[in-house]
């Protein structure tokens, strides 16, 4: 498989990047055949989108090894989000947030969310 991003900030509309793009081509923290695709939209500030990157990920690998059918493979995203929520609750991250976007492919399967 083959994926490719690009990014680019515009320094004359704006001087910070609040802007994560995470991409795994392998995510082998949950297995080979999956992929892990996130763009987090940062907006009030960085905090949040850094702790994304450090935490959404690993949360969601975490997640995914207890899927028992492919019916709780969006649950168990969405108890990663809730689980990084609380996390940056509990960091004290109140004055920034981040619209995010996940797309986890395994092998001929796309879970979007």
């Amino acid at each position: 498989m083959f994926i490719s991003t690009a990014e680019e900030m515009n320094p004359s509309k704006r001087n910070t990047m609040e802007d994560v793009t995470v991409v795994y081509e392998r995510f082998d923290s949950v297995g080979p055949d999956w992929s892990f695709l996130g763009v987090y939209d940062g907006h009030g500030g960085r905090d949040i989108v850094d702790f994304l990157d450090d935490y959404l990920e690993e949360n969601v690998a975490r997640e995914l090894k207890l899927v028992d059918d492919d019916a709780s493979v969006l649950q168990r995203i969405e108890r990663a989000f809730l689980i990084t929520d609380i996390q940056s609750r509990q960091a004290n991250i109140l004055t920034s947030g981040a619209t995010v976007v996940v797309c986890l492919i395994e092998v001929n399967l796309v879970h979007l969310t």
